[in-house]
């Protein structure tokens, strides 16, 4: 499966290389399977099931080589871009996206993208010390509803390097990565949260 960000490019060759692979729960509330009957994506059980947590874990542990590789090429790609050419950031954003910038709101594309154009520095890269991802999981569904496809949250610390200071500024921003519901292959940024902090 290869995984594209909003606006139709491929990302890295570690994206391209991704491959979903569910695997059947041993546990005794997953449904029976057989090699030609594959495992449904994702697991669901109904809420009032005693078997949902387990079925979460099992749902858990087949997104978890996704979600990984997801998150961890998205945060190369978007600090790529960033420090090279802000203004194509833009295609990964939507009319609903929010960013809080310094605590600071901006909704939709164009204010968000005003915002991170019009910051006071000619030069910037992004040194990446931390990243974190986790799967948002669709809460469950009664049988035979659809569910919508896992989101990913992307938790990064590091340091900027600005202009021509030896100071680093150290900073946090979290994400959250949205499918598009047309292609589950292609995500956007739907939430994004940018603190510097201060010792």
């Amino acid at each position: 499966m290869r995984i594209r960000w909003a606006g139709g490019r491929v990302l890295s060759d570690t994206a391209k290389r991704i491959k979903v692979r569910h695997r059947a729960s041993r546990h005794s509330c997953a449904p029976p399977t057989s090699p030609s009957t594959p495992l449904p994506s994702p697991l669901v059980v109904p809420l009032s099931s005693p078997c949902s947590t387990a079925a979460a874990r099992v749902t858990m542990a087949a997104a978890a080589p996704d979600y990984q590789r997801i998150g961890a090429a998205f945060v190369a790609h978007y600090y790529n871009v960033f420090d090279t050419s802000r203004p194509s950031l833009a295609p990964l954003y939507r009319p609903s996206s929010l960013l809080t910038f310094e605590g600071e709101p901006f909704m939709g594309v164009e204010a968000i993208m005003t915002k991170l154009t019009s910051l006071p520095f000619a030069k910037v890269v992004h040194q990446v010390a931390t990243s974190d991802y986790q799967p948002v999981m669709p809460d469950a569904v009664a049988p035979g509803m659809p569910t919508a496809p896992a989101s990913v949250l992307v938790f990064v610390s590091g340091s900027l390097m600005v202009d021509d200071s030896p100071n680093p500024l150290k900073f946090s921003q979290v994400f959250h990565l949205a499918p598009d519901p047309a292609n589950p292959t292609s995500f956007w940024v739907r939430n994004d949260m940018f603190r510097l902090n201060y010792a």
